[in-house]
């Protein structure tokens, strides 16, 4: 977001104006141009003065047109890439809250099995109970893989029904595995997913990041 304000633009929304074609004064003084005009130069290069005229008008709109397309763009983009910012700060924070020895094994597990961006969405749909949804899902293959394979909109009912029924709080014994997502623990270290995901998204750090940045940049 930081490269869209400083008008660094992606190429994916970009918008090039559809120019019409420039008349070609050699279309109009050539032999067969000059023809249509009794041979007369100056008539022909009036011709061609008020057909570049109308050109450079239409050329305009165009321009004009493209500029408004790109700022639609660009501010769809900007608010969409806010909310999902938003979205990973909660998630995170959702999966400090879990401290599972096994958290970031089960949610690499659940991101190998989607297509690029997909995580993301689940965020912004589901932005208190994600990290639970990756964790329920990465420890439960065969269940993960029967949503993905779902259209769109089924799979979207299935993931809200799978929310609905992970408990904020533990109620006896957790027979699905499923975490309780709220459970006050104490908060884990980040790990490498989250710190890069906090870096495409520039999240601010949390008090862990310093340190799990500097073994990284060790390894």
């Amino acid at each position: 977001m930081e490269a869209v304000s400083r008008g660094e633009l992606p190429d994916n929304l970009r918008v090039a104006p559809e120019l019409p074609p420039q008349p070609d004064i050699n279309q109009y003084l050539s032999d067969d141009g000059l023809a249509k005009y009794d041979y007369d130069q100056s008539r022909a290069l009036a011709a061609f003065n008020a057909a570049n005229t109308e050109w450079l008008m239409k050329a305009q709109d165009a321009r004009s047109n493209a500029v408004a397309e790109q700022g639609k763009k660009t501010q769809a983009f900007t608010q969409q890439s806010a909310v999902y910012v938003d979205a990973a700060r909660k998630h995170y924070d959702a999966a400090e809250k879990l401290n599972l020895p096994d958290y970031q094994a089960k949610e690499d597990a659940f991101r190998s099995m989607l297509a690029p961006g997909i995580d993301a969405e689940i965020m912004a749909l589901f932005p208190e109970k994600s990290a639970a949804i990756f964790y329920h899902l990465g420890a439960n293959p065969e269940k993960a893989r029967s949503i993905l394979s779902l259209p769109q909109t089924q799979a979207i009912i299935e993931l809200t029904r799978l929310s609905d029924r992970l408990t904020l709080k533990p109620r006896g014994k957790q027979i699905s595995g499923a975490p309780a997502v709220d459970e006050p623990v104490q908060a884990r270290p980040l790990r490498r997913t989250e710190i890069r995901f906090r870096n495409k998204w520039k999240l601010p750090p949390t008090k862990a990041t310093p340190r799990l940045t500097a073994c990284l940049n060790k390894a």
